[in-house]
């Protein structure tokens, strides 16, 4: 969260805006404890939670406002709340749920089941990423291990060189394509079959 807070408005709000921001925050059920305001001489502060999930390219996080007008940080953070409300629901479900109309992703509340499948994906994904790059990396370190190899070979047999290591093994030549074969595996885990998800009701 930003310390400083912003003290020129992002636009002029005036009552009409005001009502309709209101309405708005009505159909999405905006969650209101997730801004905090404070009055300090006179001056209006709106301050934000941070948001619940990774908003990626759907928004961005909220910065604090102050303003003398209490009808200008009013606008500020029902609009503030609004769009970060849309952006954390729209990252959550989008590629997730299939059916839902736009004002459904956008306006339902996110429920706790919600986030935990979110954050379960976002963890199953980072771990793959990264067993990705260590099985690329053991790629590249077997290629390198077999071209010495090779050059020891051609060496001792150019110029009778007594080469005290061994060549690549049956199990290490394996090994190079069972490495490749893991690094272009789908990423994607298996879903039950349908015999499988009649089981549970039998």
């Amino acid at each position: 969260m930003i310390n400083e807070a912003q003290v020129v408005a992002p636009r002029h709000y005036d009552i009409a805006d005001v009502q309709r921001l209101r309405h708005d925050a009505e159909l999405h059920k905006v969650d209101f404890s997730r801004a905090r305001l404070a009055t300090t001489n006179g001056k209006h502060t709106v301050t934000f939670d941070r948001p619940a999930v990774d908003l990626r390219s759907f928004g961005t996080a909220p910065e604090p406002f102050s303003h003398q007008s209490a009808l200008q940080v009013e606008a500020v953070m029902l609009d503030a709340l609004i769009r970060l409300h849309r952006a954390e629901r729209q990252a959550v479900r989008i590629g997730a749920v299939y059916g839902w109309s736009t004002s459904d992703i956008c306006r339902r509340p996110l429920t706790d089941a919600e986030l935990a499948e979110h954050k379960a994906r976002i963890k199953h994904a980072a771990m793959l990423v990264n067993l990705q790059e260590q099985l690329a990396d053991a790629v590249q370190a077997q290629a390198r291990k077999a071209q010495q190899v090779r050059e020891s070979v051609d060496l001792a047999a150019r110029y009778s060189v007594a080469d005290g290591s061994k060549p690549l093994s049956d199990e290490e030549t394996t090994a190079d394509v069972l490495v490749a074969a893991m690094v272009n595996a789908p990423t994607k885990p298996r879903r039950a079959s349908k015999r499988q998800q009649v089981s549970h009701h039998e």
